[in-house]
């Protein structure tokens, strides 16, 4: 339970549910076709960076007592 409270697995969660949103409006969107580009690489790296810190907020690190 202690890794859901880590800051890692917050902002994790935060920008890999923003990523979700900006890789469904690019691909359900009818906008531009540069906007469409742009939300859908931001999107994708914004779900690398998510799955990263979650991943970091699991791994072992300092003990606290």
């Amino acid at each position: 339970m202690k890794e859901l409270l880590d800051l890692r697995f917050i902002i994790g969660a935060f920008f890999g549910i923003v990523g979700l949103l900006l890789l469904g409006y690019s691909i359900m969107g009818q906008g531009a076709a540069d906007s469409d580009s742009i939300n859908r690489w931001s999107g994708i790296v914004f779900i690398a960076f998510g799955l990263l810190m979650v991943f970091l907020s699991f791994q072992p690190g300092e003990q606290e007592e």
